[in-house]
Formats: C-alpha cells, structure tokens, sequence
C-alpha cells in the first residue's frame, strides 16, 4: 500500500485518467486544460474509486467538469442547508428540528474525524444510527433524523459543492406507525367536562374540528368567521399549518357558541390565564401546559391519551358518521388517504352495531332461502 511520503503507484481507470492511493484513500489523476489535476475520490474502495474515476472522465469528456471543482467543508454545507430552508420559509419548528440534528450529525462526524460530506457515507449513517439505538431514541425519531442527513447529502451534491453522491443507494426504511389511543364519543365528553374552565375552550376546539394543537394555538379572531360558519386556518407571519396550505374548517354550532361567548382580549382566541409570574392578559394557550393539565383530567379518568388523541378521536368518528375520507381530509388537511387511515379508529360499539347488522341480514337471507326450499319440496 502506497502512502504519502512513498512512491505513489497509478492504476488506469480509464483512457486519460488513473487512480492511486494517499493513505487509505482513492484519489485520481488526469490532465485537463493543460494541468495535472489530483483530486479526492473519497473512498477506500479500489473498485468504488475506479467507478468514480470513470464518472469524472465522462463528464470531462462532455466539458462538464471545470478546471478545478472546490468541495465545501461540512461546516459550510450544513449553513448553507439551513440557510436555505429558511429562505423556503420552512416552519419555526421545522427549522429548529432541522437546527437540531444538524448540530447532532456535526457532532458525530467530529467524533469520526470527518470534515467532508463525501465522508457521510453508508458507514457514518449506520454509525450514527447506531449511536441514536443507544440513547434509546424512537425508530421514528432515528428516520426523521436519517431523513435530514439524507437531504444535506442531496442539498450538497444539488447546489454543486460535491460531485459525490455519498449516500447513492442507502436504503431507509420508514417504520411502522404504532397504534394510538383513541377516546369513544363518551369518553371525550367526560374529559371536557373534568377540564379546567381556562382549557375548556382549547380542548373544546380541538374536539369538534379534528384540528391540530398548533393550529388552535394560533388560532385569531379574523380566522373566525360566525356568518359562514367556518373557521380558517392559514399561515401567519411567526407561523404556518404543518401542510403549509389554507383551508376551512366548519363551525360547529356547539363550538360557535362557545367562541362567542368568549371574552376578546387581544388578537388570540385561546390565551393563557393570568399567573403571578405573567399577569398580563392576551398570551397565547401554551401547548407545554395545555397538555400537563389534560394529563392531570386523564389520570383522574384513568384513560390514556394526549392533545393529538382529539384529532384521533375526531377523524375516527366523522369516518364511522358516513363522511367520506375526502371530505374529512378537507376539514383535517391531510391529503395522503393512506396517511389518514393511520388515525382511523373503530370504537367497540360501533364496531359491534355493524356486526349486528351484518348478522340480521345474513339471518333473514338464510331464512328467505329456507323458506323458499321448503315451498319448493312442498310442490
């Protein structure tokens, strides 16, 4: 094995370009506008590094590949990454996820020596992934997060500042969702009744429109419209619907009384009670302590659930109603069927009133065929 300070032994890879090894890594040699360009290959393999040595001398041969092409550091890619999904106007909370692991990825390539995003290959993803097991962290957790590697990856090699795709072929699979709970019509009723009146708005909301808890939380008075009966959800400045669309959710009649009879203290129309610490009226409804407060009422009610179950509860419903899965998807703002039926639920009474009806039927069509034989062997 060829090293630095050695005599380096070139391999043909192609017509006008070889290969030879620095190290433990490939790079390639070959003349280009009348100079001798060395560059990385980024890769320990002789057969991976011939492939790419080909590649390079396609594209040479096409006048694709300029004089000299710089590779960014990993630390530039992953600024310009979230550079530009700010640019996009991703969502606060996107760009924090996207902030997050970010920092997590940049953090496991220091422990690995890796400066380079030709170097976050195959090996690094199982490493981290691996790293991710360890820390007990969800299988959805450990995909959404392979899921951003993979877009730095993409994002690099689209904007030109790697002509290495270090990730080509890396297989994720998505896990399965896991069942969650789901409240019957009952159930929900009592949790709203057990809430404390200051998120008995907030849940109520939640109940009757299958709506996020974030899109309640930045629910205003304009998005309220009491003539036509709907409510609108759509972006604004400091935020946008996980869809990033608008639509319109009918007001229920239940619900429409209970926004009209709230009192209009600012701009939101479920705000946060007074406290000693935050006395001044008009803060927006904390998801944070929203949740504490259900979790308290569930206990007591020895049922299980979180502020997303109203969202389960209420699609499974409108489903069991007849309503058909388009036009809960309108009021929902899902737009994948498959995605909705992860949140379908069929509670056990209604599941048991179809099996009776299934029953009665298939009673009285045995009976009508008895009777028609025994006429038939009495003639």
């Amino acid at each position: 094995m060829a090293n630095d300070k050695g005599p380096q032994e070139f391999t043909p890879a192609g017509e006008r370009i070889s290969i030879f090894l620095r190290g433990r890594t490939w790079y390639c040699n070959y003349q280009h506008n009348g100079r001798q360009i060395r560059r990385s290959l980024s890769t320990q393999n002789k057969k991976e590094a011939i492939l790419r040595a080909q590649r390079i001398e396609a594209d040479l041969d096409r006048g694709a590949i300029p004089d000299q092409i710089r590779i960014a550091s990993l630390e530039e890619i992953c600024q310009g990454f979230i550079r530009s999904a700010e640019v996009e106007g991703r969502a606060p909370k996107t760009l924090a996820k996207y902030r997050n692991v970010v920092e997590q990825i940049k953090a496991q390539a220091e422990k690995c020596n890796i400066s380079n995003v030709t170097q976050l290959n195959a090996d690094f993803a199982d490493t981290w992934r691996e790293a991710l097991r360890k820390k007990h962290q969800a299988p959805k957790t450990i995909y959404g997060k392979s899921v951003i590697l993979r877009s730095l990856t993409l994002f690099a090699l689209r904007r030109r500042l790697t002509d290495v795709d270090s990730l080509a072929g890396y297989k994720l699979r998505k896990p399965k969702a896991k069942p969650q709970p789901c409240w019957t019509p009952e159930e929900a009723e009592q949790i709203l009744q057990a809430t404390p009146e200051a998120y008995r708005p907030y849940f109520t909301f939640l109940r009757e429109t299958g709506c996020r808890a974030g899109e309640g939380k930045f629910l205003t008075w304009s998005d309220v419209d009491f003539k036509r009966g709907e409510i609108l959800i759509r972006p604004k400045d400091e935020w946008k619907p996980k869809t990033g669309d608008q639509r319109r959710v009918p007001l229920t009649a239940r619900l429409a009384a209970l926004l009209q009879s709230q009192p209009r203290h600012g701009r939101w129309v479920f705000q946060a009670a007074p406290t000693r610490l935050h006395p001044d009226v008009g803060r927006q409804v904390s998801e944070r302590r929203a949740l504490l407060a259900l979790k308290r009422v569930l206990k007591r009610l020895k049922l299980k659930g979180h502020l997303h179950t109203f969202r389960h509860t209420f699609i499974s419903q409108a489903l069991s109603a007849g309503v058909p899965e388009a036009v809960v998807r309108s009021w929902v703002g899902h737009v994948d069927p498959d995605v909705l039926r992860l949140y379908t639920h069929i509670s056990d009474d209604v599941s048991k009133s179809y099996v009776s009806r299934f029953t009665a039927a298939s009673t009285a069509a045995g009976c009508t065929k008895s009777d028609s034989a025994a006429r038939a062997e009495t003639e």
